[in-house]
């Protein structure tokens, strides 16, 4: 990208590693200490959406939307005639 300056980074906790770059004007004014705070937000924030996912559908409007939910009895596979 013409006029930006990518900078990758690799940013980890111990238990998540995290992998992104930012893209910055060539011309940015940014310290080395809010660079570096602009990743471990990215990091951060990554963290929180894969450690708490958004709920999904209930059942209730799986069905409503005309999805079928197999009950226990459907999910079993009869034993293979010999």
């Amino acid at each position: 990208m013409e006029g930006m300056v990518q900078i990758p980074f690799t940013y980890t906790d111990g238990q998540f590693n995290y992998s992104d770059a930012l893209w910055l004007p060539a011309d940015h004014s940014f310290t080395e200490e809010q660079i570096e705070a602009m990743k471990k937000e990215r990091f951060d924030n990554w963290v929180a959406i894969i450690t708490n996912p958004p709920p999904g559908p209930s059942n209730e409007e799986l069905e409503a939307s005309g999805v079928h939910i197999p009950t226990q009895q459907e999910l079993v596979v009869p034993p293979a005639e010999e």
